[in-house]
Parts: structure tokens; sequence; C-alpha cells
């Protein structure tokens, strides 16, 4: 994402605010007249996400007759918000983190059953950054 800053486009890290009497770098929140919010996220991701959540990327793992599993870091703890399951009984996917928790990263997998392909899905968000997790095991013919 880039802002406009008056002369030309700049990564939002660089932003600079008026304090009321001098330019101040950005620190992520913004007074909007009547409390503090967020208008970027100095938190960096790998991978990136969206800011958009109908532009997230898909984050896939396909596994054949071993773990499927995709880690996203943060560049310092957020708190992680995600939905989804799947896998098999006995063999559910698990979530590193629990949903609403906090931490620098977040792993998502997918446990070889010993029998049949299982798949699971998660839709992911922290720091206002969004992703879309897909996790297959498959197993030989």
């Amino acid at each position: 994402m880039k802002v406009w800053n008056g002369s030309s486009w700049i990564n939002p890290t660089a932003l600079k605010v008026w304090n009321g009497s001098s330019w101040v770098s950005a620190t992520g929140k913004i007074w909007n007249g009547s409390s503090w919010v967020t208008f970027f996220s100095p938190v960096t991701f790998s991978p990136v996400g969206s800011l958009i959540f109908n532009e997230r990327p898909t984050l896939e793992d396909v596994a054949t007759e071993t773990t499927a599993q995709i880690t996203i870091t943060a560049s310092s703890s957020v708190t992680w918000n995600w939905t989804g399951s799947g896998g098999s009984v006995g063999f559910p996917a698990t979530v590193s983190v629990v949903n609403g928790g906090s931490a620098s990263s977040i792993q998502f997998s997918l446990p070889w059953n010993g029998n049949f392909t299982t798949s699971a899905a998660f839709e992911v968000e922290a720091a206002n950054r969004y992703w879309r997790v897909e996790l297959q095991m498959e197993t030989y013919d």
C-alpha cells in the first residue's frame, strides 16, 4: 500500500503527522477528533498479508503422508484472530495460538492420519492484515 503525501507516493511507515507545532514520525495511530485510531500497522509479516480481506493471499501446503503446515511470522507480538477447521476424526487440524491470543508467529498444522486424504481451511487476521490458509494431507493410492 502506498499513501500520497502531497508530492509523491510513499510507504505508510514513512508518514509524518502534524502534532500542532511540527511534523513528527507517525506511530501507526492518528487522532480522528475523538479517539486515537490505527491507520497502518507498524508490524511486518512473512508472508505478507493483505490490508483488504477480499484480496488476502492464499497460503497452501499439500503434503503426502506427512504433516501439512503453514507458519505466519510477525515482527512483534500481535493478536491473532482466526476461524476454520478441518482434518479427520482423531486427527484434527491444529493451530498453535488460540483464537484471540497473542504471539509473534502462528502455525497451522494438519497431521497425516495414516489412511485417507483430508483438508483444512482457515481465515486469519492480525494487525489489520488478512490471509487464507489451506492445508491438504494426501495419501498414496
